[in-house]
């Protein structure tokens, strides 16, 4: 497996590519190629080319959840690529604004994608399997914290799904912001796989930097320790930098940053 961050809100080392705020993720499998969400804008597909991607070898799009940071380059996808997009049943109903930073935005997806590319998108209402090993995740309550971030958002988050991906080694999650909490999402994965082991959960934590990080983060932490003290957590654009330090501190948790352009194998993933 091999794990190509195309956009993220930190830059990394690597020439030639930019960042923003928004999130896209490149997934390749021994059989599936995967885009996971198309960032804030075209940037996504700017940074791939850079890097040599042909985003043509695409076998399908998954989009986490219908905000605008991860569903902005979604138009440019589907005018340049065939591939089929799997999207939450609620996604262009979905209601979403932000109060942070002062007034009231929409942050929600173009609802126009649905009239202009109608045939291209798959609806999903319930976890299920959408490719061999791959499964689309519905998230559900299992007693564990939503991250103190959502305060900030007028939404239910019913359009947030999960990506779960059976290895050898366990589950490889891909959680694109974890607005329903990173250990519900986890727990919910290993009940739709009926696999117990995850490897990797890569994806933002929503804790934002503030007051609050250091406890939000501290109560993640003892759930990993305690569940699952094996799985590699990478990373980045919703979660703070205060939070991953604080995290990171004691060496508490096996959590690290992603940053644009960043490649991760199947040995970084323990997979």
């Amino acid at each position: 497996m091999e794990i190509t961050i195309l956009s993220d809100d930190r830059i990394g080392t690597r020439d030639g590519l930019r960042s923003e705020h928004g999130l896209s993720i490149l997934i390749r499998t021994d059989s599936t190629c995967i885009l996971c969400d198309t960032g804030a804008s075209s940037l996504f597909a700017e940074n791939a080319l850079a890097m040599g991607i042909d985003l043509s070898e695409v076998d399908l799009v998954f989009v986490s959840h219908a905000h605008y940071d991860h569903t902005g380059g979604l138009e440019h996808f589907l005018r340049h690529h065939d591939a089929p997009v799997f999207i939450s049943a609620e996604a262009f109903a979905a209601t979403c604004f932000s109060s942070r930073r002062g007034g009231r935005r929409n942050i929600g997806a173009d609802t126009g994608l649905k009239e202009r590319f109608p045939e291209r998108f798959t609806y999903i209402s319930d976890s299920r399997e959408i490719a061999e090993g791959i499964f689309a995740v519905v998230p559900e309550d299992h007693g564990h914290p939503s991250p103190d971030g959502n305060r900030w958002l007028e939404d239910d988050f019913t359009h947030e799904l999960a990506l779960a991906i059976k290895t050898e080694k366990g589950l490889v999650i891909i959680s694109s912001c974890s607005h329903h909490g990173a250990a519900n999402i986890m727990e919910t994965c290993c009940r739709h796989t009926g696999e117990t082991r995850i490897a990797a959960f890569i994806g933002g934590l929503h804790f934002i930097d503030g007051p609050d990080s250091g406890r939000e983060t501290d109560s993640f932490c003892r759930f990993l320790d305690s569940v699952h003290p094996e799985t590699t957590v990478l990373t980045g654009h919703c979660t703070g930098d205060e939070a991953v330090s604080h995290a990171t501190r004691n060496g508490r948790c096996r959590i690290h940053i992603f940053h644009t352009g960043d490649i991760f194998t199947g040995n970084d993933l323990a997979v």
